[in-house]
């Protein structure tokens, strides 16, 4: 805030070109209360840090809303991971004592790329340690703190998740070595599971859309 406590009349304006563009995403994404706005904007300017936090130090937006202004400030899109279709196979491309201790949990693939849910973006030190275990390329994709927590409590073993129940699998017994089993065996059985995988991904992604086509006619019809 400025010597005397005011406001400029379009604080909006000192921002740079890609902030201004943030703030305008987040005027169309959340109803924003116009009277705060200047506000947020000048404790992000005096105060740096991420223009998330300062719009929520504001109260211009809610815990519920984070997930998605994460994505927009990163550049990134937000899923509901209670609702999303965990593949549990993509998932065990991350060991779990790496997923917990860097908050991040692989949901999905897409045309080849892992999906990995992380609650903070701009987490660069944890995202790159997730890209060195997962010899695939990674796309970061944001939950909410809460809900990611609870798909990695599932993941560890500690409690139940929706879409992890059905599939959860002991890592041990799923790729421990046969002795008798000869390494093109072996081979082969990962193929299975990396082709399983893609399916599971092709399933979630063909789900979602499901589910928006049905809304959009029930909106039609109504």
């Amino acid at each position: 805030m400025t010597e005397n406590n005011t406001v400029p009349a379009d604080p909006v304006a000192r921002l740079s070109l890609d902030e201004q563009r943030i703030v305008g995403l987040f005027r169309e994404a959340f109803v924003l209360n116009p009277a705060l706005l200047p506000r947020a904007v000048m404790r992000y300017l005096n105060h740096g840090g991420r223009i998330t936090q300062a719009f929520r130090d504001e109260n211009l937006i809610t815990a519920d809303d984070e997930p998605v202004a994460l994505s927009i400030e990163a550049g990134s899109e937000a899923i509901d991971l209670d609702a999303f279709v965990i593949a549990p196979h993509t998932a065990y491309l991350l060991d779990p004592d790496t997923a917990e201790r860097c908050r991040a949990l692989p949901v999905s693939q897409d045309r080849g790329v892992v999906l990995v849910a992380v609650c903070d973006p701009f987490d660069t030190e944890s995202i790159a340690e997730v890209k060195r275990h997962i010899d695939m390329p990674v796309r970061t994709v944001v939950a909410s703190a809460e809900a990611l927590e609870r798909a990695l409590n599932a993941f560890c073993g500690k409690s139940e998740h929706p879409t992890l129940r059905a599939g959860h699998i002991d890592l041990g017994q799923s790729f421990e070595t046969d002795a008798s089993a000869g390494p093109d065996s072996n081979r082969l059985v990962m193929k299975m599971w990396e082709r399983l995988t893609v399916l599971e991904g092709q399933v979630s992604i063909l789900k979602r859309e499901v589910q928006v086509l049905r809304t959009q006619l029930e909106q039609r019809k109504g």
